[in-house]
């Protein structure tokens, strides 16, 4: 199962992109259950930072297919292979 792996390329793109996590925790996550509980609950990425970032827009369109909710929409790793940012 890759689609995880592609949700995270997603997330240190993003870092690289906007300069800055995506996820700050509103509360102190001690432990892997809270943490997983936060992310599993994070339905709607909100992608305004990544927007206004200077980030090329084919970049920004691959991190945003990466970060699909739906593990079955996210991009197969030869589709990130062909995707127009690295081509």
């Amino acid at each position: 199962e890759t689609s995880f792996d592609i949700w995270s390329l997603g997330m240190v793109l993003y870092h690289f992109a906007v300069g800055e996590h995506y996820f700050t925790p509103r509360c102190s996550l001690t432990d892997e259950t809270q943490l997983f509980t936060y992310l599993r609950d994070a339905t709607q990425l909100d992608f305004t930072k990544l927007n206004a970032s200077y980030a090329d827009p084919r970049l920004r369109d691959l991190i945003m297919s990466c970060l699909q909710y739906d593990p079955h929409a996210r991009p197969t790793i030869q589709q990130i292979r062909d995707h127009a940012f690295f081509n």
